[in-house]
């Protein structure tokens, strides 16, 4: 599955926080909210060192750019993938998404996945942009996908 296969659902900061898809921000929240918040720390700690790691190796080929885990009970799992980023045009970066996406989908079962970007080069302490893939014609929001079983 390619990224013009799924829908995606969020926001980049840079250009104002708008997205196509508005309605859709609670249906994110709610798989946000669903990670444990060990595995939040978790998380946060490995994507420290990530970021650390993409600012002093960007230019390397095959550095570690990427946290990948997944999250839930299966009833409602998702994977999720927390990418940083310098020095790279949208196809590069697309790519590198693509890669995360299709890893969490293995780790996790699940075809959704949230996607935290942070590009190095923005200055932010906050992520570049955020996203969920998740097929289109799979509903994203928790109560649907419960209701479908």
């Amino acid at each position: 599955m390619r990224l013009s296969d799924d829908e995606l659902v969020g926001c980049n900061p840079a250009n104002g926080g708008t997205t196509e898809a508005g309605e859709r921000w609670t249906d994110l929240a709610c798989l946000l909210l669903n990670v444990p918040r060990d595995d939040q720390r978790d998380l946060e700690a490995a994507f420290r060192k990530i970021k650390r790691n993409v600012a002093r190796h960007w230019n390397r080929k095959g550095h570690n750019n990427m946290v990948v885990m997944s999250f839930g009970p299966p009833q409602r799992s998702a994977g999720l993938v927390a990418l940083a980023h310098k020095n790279v045009d949208k196809g590069g970066r697309d790519h590198h998404i693509q890669c995360g996406i299709d890893e969490a989908r293995m780790l996790s079962g699940s075809e959704r996945v949230v996607v935290i970007s942070r590009d190095l080069n923005h200055k932010t302490d906050s992520y570049s942009a955020i996203m969920c893939a998740h097929p289109k014609d799979i509903p994203l929001a928790l109560g649907n996908l419960l209701d479908a079983q």
